[in-house]
């Protein structure tokens, strides 16, 4: 066989090589991307748990959360401390949803799930309250998203914290 024939079979092969590992290679990459958006999918999830199990596991904080929502103004110094710790480690995950969904890691609706939650919050004083105060603590495409996205709706819904009527507190 002569040289020219078997270079150009060797070219073949090889173009057919690139071709397979190409598609190995798209293949792969979808799996991973698969695999990633159920990773952030999961965090957020467990995030969203992190939120609540300690209200539902201390009474006490349970009291301090929905005075601050109700009434921030009549929280003692260490209470409006621990309020506002809490509410900035939350705007903080729904920080972290907002890019990861802008990335296409963290499916829209998950993220639009607990945003329409927040804007029946934005009902309470204390949430409007600590937003107000620290918003400039996050990235500005953020708080244009809260601004304008979030706390610049109309309520859905009459927001009772946790369910409950204020007068039951």
């Amino acid at each position: 066989m002569p040289l020219e024939q078997l270079a150009n079979i060797a070219e073949v092969f090889g173009l057919l090589v690139v071709a397979i590992t190409l598609i190995f290679l798209t293949i792969q990459m979808r799996q991973n991307t698969k695999m990633l958006r159920s990773t952030a999918t999961h965090g957020a999830h467990d995030q969203i748990t992190s939120f609540y199990h300690p209200l539902i596991s201390d009474p006490s904080l349970t009291d301090l959360w929905l005075r601050g929502l109700n009434e921030p103004s009549e929280l003692s110094a260490v209470e409006t401390g621990r309020f506002f710790a809490w509410w900035l480690n939350t705007f903080f995950i729904l920080q972290n949803w907002y890019f990861q969904t802008r990335e296409g890691l963290i499916d829209k609706e998950l993220l639009n799930s607990f945003s329409k939650l927040m804007t029946d919050m934005q009902q309470t004083p204390g949430v409007r309250n600590v937003w107000e105060q620290r918003k400039y603590m996050y990235a500005a495409d953020f708080v244009s998203y809260m601004d304008d996205e979030v706390f610049g709706r109309s309520p859905t819904h009459e927001y009772r914290p946790l369910g409950v009527a204020e007068e039951q507190h």
